[in-house]
């Protein structure tokens, strides 16, 4: 087993005797690979068709000779300015119509015909000419797409598209007033060419908002997927992915490519380590492409300078997530532009320090350890939590403050998984979900008849599914449904919601006093014998028992006495509901504890600063915190990095890691 190490480098800043120098550091220190080229589009194309190819070819083969090969990315994310000043409607333009400026990236528009067409001939030309080269390993389309300066594009094509778009989903105008309710703020529309796109976070109708989001969501995923096929075409069964895909669905996005490449920059802007939020930003692209290890193609050499060097710390916890391809950005400095503020492994002239010699130590020491082991399985949790694109941009309408609160509450509900199992997770409502004890699905709004047969031959067969808030309430254009809710499962949770709405929107903290008792809505009841209080936020209602058990019931407000929490049992299942979009953190986990011993699942018995993951008989160890922890052992085993398991006992010092070679049964979950 090899963790292989690459890096980002930019050979059109140097000359031939610079990129071997480079090239010979690279070698002595270990990687294996490099990335080139995603910012080189004018360098390659200084003119419109005069392709100059020769540099690049020369540092894919002084890299390939020093035995690093390269992943090639299309130049997509920064288009040269022969090419804006040509046509300017392919600059992105504002609702207001101000054009998007020179000199940065992501400053086109994904929907451009114009703009499709000229990347279409360069990525021919960069995949032709480098088909046959066995040097290039993979490729990456575009840089960050969606990571965008400019948010939401309103250009002619845009608005052309969504159009287009509307008319093959609705087929008439009159058909899109009906379902849209449009007549409500006076929105109803007697011709296509009245539908503008709205803003992502703009005050409109919100089925029009929904399928905007849809509908852009749409346009940045074609446009990833036509430069890959056109790859593909060219170099079939070459490795395509893409990195840190960002803003609309992830899934779509990832959908036709082979694999997904996530850039983490841990701690830049956290005062201390959140351990919840680094396994979650791990374990979302691993769901991305299920069953495939996801690249993490950007990650700052030292997270923590100058106080620590958290790069062992981190290279093991990505590893431990299933990473097995990790490259550093960048290799040096840029020496302008904002690039130039970024940690690098060399500085901008190429001059080793300490950051080299300890990532060139780190390097040795991994596949010294990890090469009497063969191929590691990618880590799995018996837990996990949905993200559906689709409830998020439903849920927040055009309201920031309710996307605040959707993913407000998705954070609490994966933090009490993790506080259950380790780390759970996160995957589609598509996704295969037979392989786990306990899901979550945090606000699906709408709930589709496919949607509910899985929902219930998950719980029929055995899992413990728990759902919440207004899920089920919505059709599928995001107007509240007329039905018996939640829609199309009530008869799996046992209930019928009742007059639903939302209330007060607020971060729900608890507090145990007659003042919040008077102020804020207060609910109580015993699981597992213990007594619970907590409270809520954003919606709630009221709730109507069709069979299932109440575990917790309002306390005081207007729905005193009302069933708030509720289990049903169905089949060799349960399914859990509360009636709120939010609840305080403490009171989330302990109904994610009742219903993880529902599923049998065993809590973890160490602290929540550590974490532990599993890849076979490897455990991988880490302590988030500032303070040193022991705890008992679940296994016996051997160290191979660190001292921290001692009998039956791990001690780990503030922010260090370990890693085991577990000799025992695996964990007992």
């Amino acid at each position: 087993m090899k963790i292989e190490i690459g890096t980002s480098y930019y050979p059109e800043n140097w000359d031939r005797k610079r990129i071997i120098y480079d090239a010979e550091l690279m070698q002595n220190a270990g990687l294996s690979y490099v990335r080139l080229g995603e910012f080189a589009w004018s360098h390659i194309e200084l003119r419109e068709g005069e392709y100059h190819l020769e540099w690049l070819e020369e540092a894919i083969q002084i890299f390939g000779e020093h035995g690093i090969r390269s992943v090639l990315c299309t130049p997509s994310a920064a288009v040269p300015a022969w090419l804006c000043k040509k046509h300017p409607s392919i600059l992105r333009t504002g609702r207001n119509g101000e054009k998007a400026y020179l000199g940065v990236r992501h400053h086109t528009c994904y929907t451009s015909k114009i703009l499709r067409e000229y990347i279409r001939k360069i990525t021919i030309v960069l995949a032709e000419h480098f088909k046959d080269n066995p040097y290039v390993a993979a490729w990456q389309i575009e840089n960050e797409p969606g990571a965008c300066r400019f948010l939401e594009c309103f250009c002619d094509d845009c608005q052309n598209e969504f159009r287009r778009y509307l008319r093959e989903k609705y087929r008439t105008i009159e058909n899109l007033n009906k379902v849209w309710r449009a007549a409500f703020w006076s929105g109803e529309f007697s011709d296509w060419n009245e539908i503008d796109l709205s803003a992502l976070l703009e005050n409109t109708q919100s089925c029009k908002s929904l399928e905007s989001w849809r509908f852009r969501s749409r346009e940045q995923a074609n446009y990833v997927l036509f430069q890959a096929e056109i790859i593909r075409e060219r170099m079939p069964g070459i490795p395509i992915g893409t990195n840190n895909y960002d803003l609309y669905d992830r899934y779509e996005g990832f959908a036709g490519l082979d694999f997904a490449g996530n850039d983490l920059y841990p701690n830049y802007r956290l005062q201390k380590m959140d351990p919840f939020r680094h396994k979650a930003d791990c374990v979302l692209y691993s769901g991305l492409k299920p069953g495939v290890s996801p690249w993490i193609m950007e990650t700052p050499p030292n997270p923590l300078w100058p106080m620590k060097d958290l790069t062992n710390f981190f290279f093991w916890f990505y590893a431990g997530y299933g990473y097995n391809k990790i490259f550093y950005f960048p290799w040096g400095n840029s020496l302008t532009n904002e690039e130039k503020i970024h940690l690098s492994v060399v500085d901008g002239f190429s001059k080793t320090g300490p950051q080299y010699e300890a990532l060139k130590k780190m390097i040795a020491e991994a596949d010294s350890v990890l090469k009497p082991y063969p191929e590691l399985p990618l880590p799995h949790s018996p837990c996990a939590i949905v993200k559906d694109h689709d409830a998020e941009w439903m849920f927040s309408g055009s309201m920031d403050n309710r996307r605040i609160a959707f993913f407000g509450g998705f954070n609490c509900s994966y933090k009490s998984l993790c506080r259950t199992a380790d780390f759970a997770e996160i995957i589609s409502a598509g996704a295969d979900w037979s392989a786990y004890k306990l899901l979550v699905l945090p606000v699906q709004n709408h709930i589709s008849k496919a949607l509910a047969q899985k929902m219930k031959s998950y719980v029929e067969s055995g899992g413990v599914l728990v759902m919440n808030g207004s899920s089920g309430c919505f059709d599928c254009y995001g107007n509240h449904a007329d039905n018996i809710l939640p829609e199309h499962v009530s008869d799996l949770f046992g209930i019928e919601i009742g007059e639903n709405m939302p209330c007060r929107i607020f971060d729900p903290v608890f507090e145990n006093t007659p003042e919040f008792f008077r102020k804020e809505p207060v609910v109580k009841g015993i699981l597992d014998g213990e007594e619970i209080r907590g409270t809520l936020s954003v919606w709630t209602g009221y709730l109507h028992l069709k069979g299932a058990e109440t575990l917790l019931s309002f306390e005081n407000s207007q729905l005193n006495g009302q069933p708030f929490c509720t289990v049903n049992r169905y089949g060799k299942g349960f399914a859990i509901y509360y009636i709120a979009d939010r609840i305080d953190q403490g009171m989330c986990d302990k109904i994610i504890r009742f219903a993880a011993k529902k599923a049998g699942l065993k809590p973890v018995n160490y602290p929540e600063t550590v974490s532990i993951v599993q890849r076979g008989n490897l455990a991988f160890v880490f302590n988030f915190g500032d303070e040193p922890v022991s705890f008992p052992a679940e296994f016996s085993g051997k160290n191979l990095i660190g001292k921290a398991l001692q009998g039956d006992i791990i001690s780990l010092p503030p922010q260090e890691h370990a890693l085991i070679e577990i000799l025992n049964e695996r964990f007992e979950k």
